[in-house]
């Protein structure tokens, strides 16, 4: 997925960025920014000539710089997010034990997966490793973390019920896990030899305790 490509899914994600509002277009700006380079990328008479409106609009919408760059960061962990809500909401809706076994095996990670997922683990990551020194920004996505940890509770407890995972660990500690693991594959896939999908596949299997019964 291509940094313009990712843009538009944070975009699509996000009705709020689409509705032609100052606000909107300057985040718009800034997570294109964030994305294509890093923040020094962000200055704001670029970004005001951009969208063409006086750089004080920047200062009425978000207070600083810093707030717009904290801002636009927020907006792409809940659009990365968000394709993991979509992915928990597919298993809770399925009600074929076996099939969800498969999302741990080697033919579930299509290579168009594989490169789109790894984007979005290095841009969580990017995220995560900002929100560590700026107190706004970590009460934000703390705020957001809490909610995605509930809901990867909730399915790991309703994996275990079924049978698809057979670990003796809680859905709360299964969650925590499978957010560290997530963090790790994201600093392994920058090495020159990084594992492979079906190295990954193994260690959640083993990790997670899937039920060997299943394919």
């Amino acid at each position: 997925m291509a940094p313009d490509e990712l843009v538009n899914v944070i975009v699509a994600d996000n009705p709020q960025l689409r509705d032609g509002s100052a606000r909107s277009l300057l985040l718009g700006a800034a997570i294109r920014r964030l994305i294509d380079g890093d923040e020094a990328s962000i200055r704001v008479l670029d970004i005001s000539n951009e969208i063409s409106m006086s750089p004080s609009v920047i200062y009425s919408n978000f207070d600083s710089r810093q707030g717009l760059i904290d801002a636009a960061y927020l907006e792409i962990y809940r659009s990365v997010t968000a394709a993991s809500y979509r992915v928990i909401d597919e298993i809770a809706s399925s009600a074929d034990s076996t099939a969800l076994a498969v999302r741990w095996s080697p033919g579930f990670d299509t290579d168009e997966r594989l490169h789109r997922d790894a984007v979005r683990r290095r841009v969580r990551l990017r995220v995560l490793a900002a929100a560590i020194t700026r107190r706004r920004l970590q009460r934000d996505v703390v705020r957001e973390r809490e909610a995605y940890q509930a809901s990867l509770t909730s399915m790991f407890a309703d994996l275990q019920r079924r049978g698809v995972l057979v670990t003796t660990l809680s859905a709360r500690q299964l969650a925590v896990v499978h957010e560290g693991l997530d963090l790790v594959r994201a600093i392994d896939e920058t090495m020159p030899t990084p594992l492979s999908a079906d190295e990954w596949n193994e260690v959640k299997r083993v990790v997670f305790e899937v039920n060997a019964t299943q394919p």
